[in-house]
């Protein structure tokens, strides 16, 4: 079972050579990172103020524009694009011909979904990084490293990933579904649009799927009163309980 498995990861992996859904798991990081360092690159002397440390401002912003909105679409087309490349080459209908078990080829999924994501976090904190490496070159009055502030960055990063894990669930299993990229796509616009709205004030916002995110952040910076570990459980269970239900759904397609 673990051979078999780790053969279906293997190949899914190798699906994904020159693809979009590759190009954005490199890119996207690269964009947000860059964004934010472009703009205190030309005008730190005028966000940051003079004696103090810049880097705090620099990494809350940018973890503040991912968690909020970037993150969230950034899950809704990389989930997308994962399953466009079958889709678009209809090979699914060859897949589940092979003699290999559903369990194989429905897990080897969501673990290069995951190994995905992963490598694009890394990156998103490895470009960060470098952000500010740039930045204490040409401003090394207003902007240096500092490792408690970054490592709080990085711990920032982590919770709002685990915190997103039902949406990116949500979002995988609708795309693994249907071919139509529109329906995806618009199941996720109507979930982010809701959760913008009801953050307004619902009461129980803390259990929408699309809004966990941006309130975990929240949480570490002590704007929301429900604990961090509340959102991370929440998010577990859920995206567990979407993996044995898609496993179900996964083994009722046919060949034909």
């Amino acid at each position: 079972m673990i051979k078999e498995l780790s053969v279906s990861i293997r190949t899914e992996m190798l699906k994904y050579k020159r693809t979009y859904a590759l190009a954005l798991v490199t890119l996207a990081p690269l964009f947000i990172a860059g964004m934010i360092t472009t703009i205190y690159f030309f005008k730190a002397d005028k966000l940051v103020k003079p004696g103090t440390n810049g880097i705090a401002g620099m990494l809350d912003g940018s973890i503040n524009s991912s968690s909020t909105m970037l993150f969230t679409f950034y899950l809704i087309l990389l989930t997308i694009l994962i399953h466009q490349v079958e889709h678009r080459a209809h090979s699914l209908k060859d897949l589940l011909s092979y003699p290999v078990s559903y369990f194989s080829t429905y897990t080897s999924k969501w673990v290069v979904s995951f190994m995905l994501i992963g490598f694009s976090l890394v990156l998103y904190v490895v470009f960060s990084l470098m952000g500010v490496g740039i930045l204490s070159i040409k401003h090394p009055d207003l902007i240096w490293f500092d490792a408690n502030v970054f490592m709080f960055f990085v711990k920032q990063v982590g919770l709002v990933s685990v915190a997103s894990l039902m949406l990116m669930g949500i979002q995988f299993l609708i795309a693994l579904r249907w071919s139509n990229a529109i329906v995806a796509f618009g199941v996720g616009v109507v979930g982010f649009m809701t959760a913008i709205i009801l953050l307004q004030g619902w009461e129980y916002v803390h259990y929408h799927p699309y809004a966990t995110g941006v309130l975990s952040y929240m949480s570490t910076i002590g704007r929301v009163k429900v604990a961090t570990s509340q959102y991370l459980i929440f998010n577990i269970i859920g995206v567990i309980c979407l993996y044995i239900g898609g496993y179900f759904m996964w083994c009722k397609r046919r060949i034909v």
